[in-house]
């Protein structure tokens, strides 16, 4: 594997290479370690593909797709935080109406659809997705042991209950649970 270059290295090459000249000195430096060179400098080359190259005559140029890329997630997250927060309410809403326990044990036991068909034979492929889930979840609380809000449950060598998991689960996370909750869960 190709070793990394140095900071002053990476200034040289985007220098030469990619004709930012005014790559110079340390305010900028401080600039480009701050953007992250490849959050940044990469990230805004160019657009999907690399051969959608962006033509980016200097690093200034290059700060001004930065800065607008940064006004643009300001400007958006809070309004997805909040969205994020109602959808996750809401979800959990339904199902807390639906499982007589709040644990995650009996969530999983009773808040997820089956993946056997009407016979009792598990669905092909069904079972392995749903245990992914199951440690997903899992994990949620093993990540999260330090959030008051689960270590409280763990440390009594209680389940963390299904609200204090969806607390600190990801949209990712609740899109995975969604996939699985009981047909009727919104009805």
């Amino acid at each position: 594997m190709k070793k990394g270059m140095s900071i002053n290295s990476l200034m040289k090459h985007m220098r030469t290479n990619h004709g930012m000249e005014d790559l110079r000195g340390s305010d900028r430096k401080i600039l480009l370690r701050n953007m992250g060179y490849f959050h940044g400098y990469k990230g805004f080359r160019f657009v999907r593909k690399p051969k959608n190259a962006l033509p980016l005559p200097s690093f200034d140029a290059l700060m001004d797709i930065y800065g607008f890329d940064s006004a643009i997630k300001a400007a958006i997250y809070p309004e997805i935080m909040f969205i994020e927060t109602a959808v996750k309410n809401i979800v959990l809403a339904r199902i807390l109406e639906n499982i007589e326990d709040p644990g995650l044990a009996t969530f999983l036991k009773r808040g997820l659809r089956t993946c056997r068909d009407v016979n009792g034979r598990v669905v092909n492929g069904q079972m392995g997705e749903k245990l992914k889930l199951k440690s997903q979840l899992q994990n949620i609380v093993r990540r999260s042991y330090k959030n008051d809000l689960v270590k409280h449950y763990v440390d009594r060598d209680d389940d963390a209950p299904v609200w204090s998991i969806f607390e600190v689960m990801t949209l990712g996370d609740l899109t995975s649970v969604c996939r699985w909750l009981l047909d009727g869960i919104f009805a």
